[in-house]
């Protein structure tokens, strides 16, 4: 591969975009920023698992797994996986977008939807193969030019038994974290389930859910308080009851993904005037 533009950065990598050396194809490269010698044991943990589960997907809407290499454009000992290309970026983006008033071209309220059900989807087939992804938030949901969602970045997500209730080490973004994972670190299927409701409300107010990203701030607002975001007069009742019972307090009163695609398939309130073009069945 011919290494190409930086298309995105975090604390531990950078993406690049790449072009097949004999041939037309690109794709997107994430190059770990450490030398793997310098790696610590947990950051080892996260990369070997990411690739371990990346490479065992395949769902319409999940990124699409290419290859991996344990050295880089320089034969440096630096890991990069290779997925698929996304040209539109992350969700976390476009919705930045459009609250400065510059929404992308054809982002309405047809394809708001389609992104909706695309993730719960996503999550429906991550939850079949119990798989928990343990950091669900807008700048992990990618977007093809058609602006269909993927679920990314898989570092943190974990194989779990069925009903493994062990508390694991806290791991994700505050923000995003349901009561039980913020008090106990317990992960289950229903804290991704939490995540999701946020990221849907995020979509249909454009507001953020809270101001900040301090952890025990946010602890204080969700578990002791039990404090949610406020809803715009705008959005509808469908989406505010769906919202609503995927961020309940407790995990059993939350919906499974694979209840909510059901939803969202079959409630005219969502799909009354959307033709129905769910690829991801």
């Amino acid at each position: 591969y011919i290494k190409g533009e930086a298309i995105g950065s975090g604390g531990f990598a950078k993406v690049y975009k790449i072009k097949k050396k004999n041939g037309e194809e690109t794709y997107a490269a994430k190059k770990i920023k450490d030398e793997t010698e310098d790696l610590d044991e947990d950051r080892i943990k996260y990369l070997s698992r990411e690739v371990d589960i990346i490479s065992k997907l395949d769902n319409h809407a999940i990124i699409k797994f290419i290859g991996y290499s344990d050295t880089d454009f320089k034969k440096n000992k630096r890991s990069i996986i290779i997925t698929d290309v996304y040209e539109a970026g992350n969700l976390k983006d476009i919705l930045k977008l459009e609250r400065g008033g510059c929404a992308l071209p054809g982002w309405d309220d047809t394809k708001k939807f389609i992104v909706i059900y695309g993730i719960a989807a996503g999550m429906k087939y991550l939850h079949s193969k119990n798989i928990l992804h343990r950091d669900l938030k807008p700048e992990n949901i990618l977007l093809d030019e058609f602006l269909y969602p993927k679920v990314s970045d898989f570092g943190l997500s974990r194989y779990f038994p069925p009903d493994d209730l062990h508390p694991s080490k806290q791991v994700g973004t505050p923000v995003y974290m349901s009561p039980e994972i913020l008090s106990h670190a317990n992960y289950l299927k229903e804290g991704d389930v939490y995540a999701f409701a946020l990221i849907v409300y995020e979509i249909v107010t454009l507001k953020l859910p809270y101001v900040g990203n301090n952890l025990y701030e946010i602890a204080i607002k969700v578990c002791n308080k039990k404090i949610r975001p406020e809803f715009n007069d705008s959005v509808p009742s469908c989406y505010k009851r769906l919202i609503e019972a995927c961020w309940s307090h407790e995990p059993k009163d939350r919906p499974t993904f694979t209840e909510i695609v059901e939803l969202l398939s079959t409630d005219k309130s969502f799909i009354s005037d959307i033709k129905k073009i769910f690829f991801w069945k």
